[in-house]
């Protein structure tokens, strides 16, 4: 890969060589300009927020559009953890789930840091 950003993400274990290849068609540049849209995606706040009214359907819906974010741009890391949200409030329960909203709060701001101050 010629551009550090996607080199950094993939030495923290992302997707991204199978995403360049399967998704972006090996355009590493328009694989760039996705990622540099996460810092102005507004689902971890939902999650937040649905956490915070202890919603379970309110989280399941704001992890489940998180999942899917994280799965386009193949950050595993973040994926990982949103998907064990994702199960657990599928059945309405909550056991857990604030401890990985917390870590997945943490893990997303560090990869928004990223995208951000990389060029």
């Amino acid at each position: 890969m010629q551009n550090e950003l996607l080199d950094t993400l993939a030495q923290k274990g992302c997707a991204i060589s199978e995403m360049l290849a399967e998704t972006f068609m090996g355009k590493e540049d328009f694989y760039v300009r996705m990622l540099r849209k996460l810092p102005a995606n507004t689902s971890m706040d939902r999650l937040k927020a649905a956490l915070d009214a202890n919603s379970a359907q309110r989280v399941f819906d704001a992890s489940h559009e998180l999942k899917g974010l994280y799965s386009t741009l193949g950050l595993s890391p973040l994926w990982k953890i949103c998907n064990r949200i994702v199960e657990t409030t599928r059945t309405g329960s909550m056991d857990g789930v604030a401890a990985d909203v917390e870590a997945l709060a943490r893990m997303h701001a560090e990869y928004v840091a990223l995208v951000s101050a990389q060029r």
